[in-house]
């Protein structure tokens, strides 16, 4: 039998290393510059070109150690509600965010409380915040197989965390 879980996530500053900044699209090259600014009167700006320009999913399939607990673990869903909290001062050309959000996966299990979300991730050795996956559109679109390496994904985070949501 299926469970719909709702869960909430966050990633508490997510990175991303722009190799070769002269592939970014325009709104790449904005959203760089603006964060090199880290001025507070363009965060909502800033933001808004971040969000457009990042796709955040979850997918179970990064998740192997609890594949038995989804119900498809090669579900990938794809993550709409989700919000840029904070946009951290960029360091050369990484650019550093915060953004939390919600979405919902088919689990075999019913999984009522938070506490039983990290009984199974104890049971099963795994953590469910390995699903959680940033996808960068800021290259040119000529580019987009090969720009930054082929390396369109956050590259590092302070802190990532799933949690359940009722």
């Amino acid at each position: 039998m299926s469970h719909n879980t709702k869960c909430e996530f966050w990633i508490k500053k997510c990175s991303f290393n722009i190799l070769r900044p002269d592939e970014l699209s325009l709104e790449g090259q904005k959203i760089l510059e603006l964060s090199l600014k880290a001025d507070p009167s363009t965060f909502e700006e800033c933001k808004d070109l971040l969000k457009d320009a990042i796709t955040v999913s979850y997918l179970a399939g990064n998740v192997y150690e609890l594949e038995d607990i989804f119900e498809d673990p090669d579900d990938e869903i794809e993550i709409e509600d989700f919000d840029i909290e904070r946009i951290h001062p960029t360091e050369g050309t990484t650019i550093y965010f915060s953004l939390t959000g919600c979405f919902s996966v088919l689990t075999n299990r019913l999984i009522k409380s938070d506490q039983e979300l990290r009984a199974i991730e104890e049971e099963f050795e795994g953590h469910f915040a390995n699903g959680i996956q940033v996808d960068f559109n800021i290259f040119k679109e000529e580019l987009e197989d090969s720009a930054n390496d082929g390396d369109l994904s956050f590259s590092g985070h302070e802190g990532l965390g799933v949690n359940f949501s009722s």
